[in-house]
């Protein structure tokens, strides 16, 4: 055990297994840290069908390839993804001191107990040395969780044969063959390979604390001095992290001090390997500056690579790997990581997210999350010197102007070229970011989610650029969302070809669309996300509650094609899904609202028919389900939604559809267009244009003045 006065007077006790590194300087660094090793992780340079044993790789130009038979390698999914078996949290399962029952985890403990007595027994029969138990530990880690990671696979290379001449990739030659199909050579929309064996490896061996909690190792770069660079570099550590417990991670930076007046810390924690962890990947707390790069990490528990505290700034994270982000499996109290882990999860926007891939995230793939503690530091970081925390007033809204960091309305860092696929989710803002200068989400590639590719909930002054989406249950969700913009983006019903494998496998997730095309997976949001009994097999672009002055240009939509889909097992409970271009959420609860706008500009739909354009999604008036999710007269209060379409592009004519209760038609000169559903006013397209506040250049300046 480890014990450590931080400085400021308190007093921490590391635990066991802990490596610690405070106030000193570490430098852990093996081969692989090089950049002549080539890269630690990569793409599929060509399909991989069932029963492969032999993988085409992509190289980057002129690099090489310094992987080894005998090393291992994941290699991860490109369909739909695939939801591990967890064990379901519920109230029961915790105690009055939020502990999980003991029974259950007493009698794994035991047979843990047992099995590590046999091991031992089995140690002192064959005379192993200690570097023999560690390799079988380490394989161990590897297939110990067998084919449950979420669709991702882990082989040993058994042979590495490289082109004549170097070329653009290489062919891996696998101890097993692959159980499932990849998609390769289609760039970012290809399956991952990373290398997961390293020279250097840190590791515990895993225990059961109390409440079940699994124990294994930690890292701490406690207290590194500003001036003094600290260096984890080609590293692989398994088996780490502390089950719900703070401060216990398998690699953590915990508040550097500034020395000289330097602020950022020179830490650099690169091309590491990080794979079955019990306690989230890469911590950086009360840390700014840090260098987190092309790190590879595999079935870890809780959040993954994270900003803890929402104090910290300027870390970039660059080019790293995550796959199999999964739940805890005991309750985190006061923390999401049980119900909603993300595989990279910021408490502050201005940190940057650059070029990183997710494969397999149980939650979302990028998590900003601000407004948990009022838009204000938490945890140990309100106690840090010249750290002011500001209030928030719950029940009037307002934020008092005390101190800083209000980190809700922090400047956006870099988010550009992160590819997200696989997974529930893609990238979810919420609760609340408000930047001072409008935030430019940049090339950023989500296909294959289960719910929604990208949702601002709460948000302003953001919008989504150039980024591609390609089967997901929703699109890009707008709940809540005030003056944001979605521009020079593709949106695809389907991300072909259409996973049958998985449907045969987990039947419950697909449905059978009419018009045939066999089932696909889809997306279930509760009533009160849409409206009735509606839920998404595939939507464009959801315009949800309460959502105001949003903006589309330059939008392609494309195979939306209206089809019902009805899962076979709630074909008797009247549970239809939608594919449709975009829908539009009656409901608000913000009786001075007024009219919720919604503007369109150079929308492309291509396999979109005219009843598939814009539906909408509203509750009846007595607040009960609609008989169809959609389809019904009543609106069930709330605010009217006003479509603006500056050039046609989505409603086949310029003008201003108002969508609403049977008053919405009062507008002047408006009729009533009963197939639209909407009373749709042609000479309207500026009427409202001082009210739009969306952020600048969300749409075009000829457009706007149009």
């Amino acid at each position: 055990d480890h014990e450590d006065h931080d400085g400021r007077g308190e007093h921490h006790e590391e635990g066991p297994m802990a490596f610690v590194v405070s106030g000193g300087r570490l430098s852990l660094v093996s081969a692989a840290a090089e950049e002549e090793a080539g890269p630690v992780w990569t793409r599929l340079a060509a399909p991989a069908a069932p029963g492969a044993r032999e993988v085409r790789v992509a190289l980057p130009p002129g690099g090489g390839l310094a992987w080894l038979p005998g090393e291992f390698v994941a290699v991860a999914p490109s369909g739909h993804w695939e939801e591990p078996e967890y064990e379901e949290l519920n109230d029961e399962d915790e105690d009055d001191d939020g502990d999980e029952d003991d029974d259950e985890d007493d009698d794994d403990e035991d047979d843990d107990e047992d099995d590590d007595d046999r091991e031992e027994e089995d140690d002192d029969e064959d005379d192993e040395g200690e570097g023999d138990r560690r390799l079988r530990r380490r394989l161990a880690a590897y297939r110990g969780r067998g084919e449950g990671r979420g669709g991702v696979e882990v082989r040993r290379i058994e042979e590495v044969r490289r082109p004549p001449g170097g070329g653009g990739e290489a062919v891996l030659v696998l101890d097993r063959p692959l159980a499932r199909a990849r998609r390769g050579g289609e760039g970012v929309f290809s399956a991952e390979v990373a290398l997961l064996t390293r020279n250097i490896a840190v590791h515990g061996t895993e225990a059961r604390g109390p409440g079940g909690r699994r124990v294994g190792g930690h890292l701490v770069l406690q207290h590194p001095r500003t001036t003094c660079p600290q260096r984890v570099e080609g590293v692989e550590l398994f088996t780490m992290g502390q089950e719900a417990t703070l401060g216990r991670y398998p690699l953590h930076v915990h508040m550097p001090v500034p020395r000289a007046g330097r602020r950022f810390a020179d830490v650099t924690v690169r091309r590491n390997s990080i794979h079955d962890t019990f306690n989230r990947c890469v911590v950086l707390h009360a840390a700014h500056g840090v260098a987190v790069e092309e790190n590879v990490a595999l079935s870890t528990a809780g959040h993954c690579f994270m900003v803890e505290d929402g104090v910290e700034e300027d870390n970039a994270f660059v080019g790293n790997l995550g796959m199999d982000t999964r739940p805890t499996e005991v309750f985190f109290e006061g923390e999401s990581d049980t119900f909603e882990p993300n595989t990279f999860w910021l408490s502050n926007p201005h940190n940057h997210l650059i070029d990183n891939a997710v494969a397999g995230a149980f939650d979302h793939g990028l998590r900003l999350e601000m407004g948990e503690e009022g838009c204000s530091v938490r945890g140990a970081s309100r106690g840090l010197p010249g750290v002011r925390v500001e209030g928030y007033n719950e029940e009037t809204g307002e934020h008092l102007e005390e101190g800083r960091p209000d980190v809700c309305r922090r400047p956006g860092g870099v988010v550009r070229g992160n590819v997200v696929h696989s997974s529930g989710g893609g990238l979810r803002i919420y609760p609340e970011w408000h930047p001072p200068e409008t935030a430019v989400l940049s090339n950023n590639t989500f296909y294959n989610i289960l719910k929604d590719a990208v949702q601002f909930e709460f948000v302003s002054n953001v919008v989504l650029e150039g980024a591609t989406i390609a089967g997901a249950g929703v699109g890009v969700w707008l709940r809540g969302a005030q003056g944001v913009g979605v521009r020079a983006s593709t949106v695809l019903a389907d991300a072909p070809p259409a996973d049958a494998e998985l449907c045969a496998l987990q039947p419950w997730r697909c449905a059978q669309c009419a018009g045939g095309g066999g089932p696909r997976p889809v997306a279930f949001f509760d009533e009160e996300d849409l409206g009735g009994d509606l839920a998404a097999a595939a939507v464009g672009v959801l315009f949800g509650e309460n959502a105001a002055r949003a903006g589309l240009e330059n939008v392609t939509l494309a195979g939306f094609d209206g089809r019902r889909c009805v899962p076979e097992e709630e074909e008797e409970e009247g549970l239809t899904l939608l594919r449709a271009a975009v829908v539009l959420h009656g409901g608000g609860d913000e009786a001075d609202a007024g009219l919720r706008l919604l503007s369109v500009s150079g929308l492309r739909l291509e396999g979109v028919p005219d009843d598939a354009r814009v539906r909408l999604a509203a509750p009846d008036d007595d607040g009960d389900d609609g008989d169809d999710g959609g389809d019904d007269d009543g609106y069930g209060g709330g605010t009217p939604v006003g479509l603006r379409d500056l050039d046609g592009s989505l409603l086949a004519r310029p003008g201003l559809a108002v969508f609403g209760p049977p008053g919405a038609s009062a507008f002047a000169g408006c009729a009533v267009d009963t197939a639209l559903g909407a009373a749709v006013c042609e000479h309207c397209v500026g009427l409202l244009r001082l009210h739009v506040g969306l952020p600048r250049d969300a749409l075009r300046p000829a457009a706007v003045a149009g």
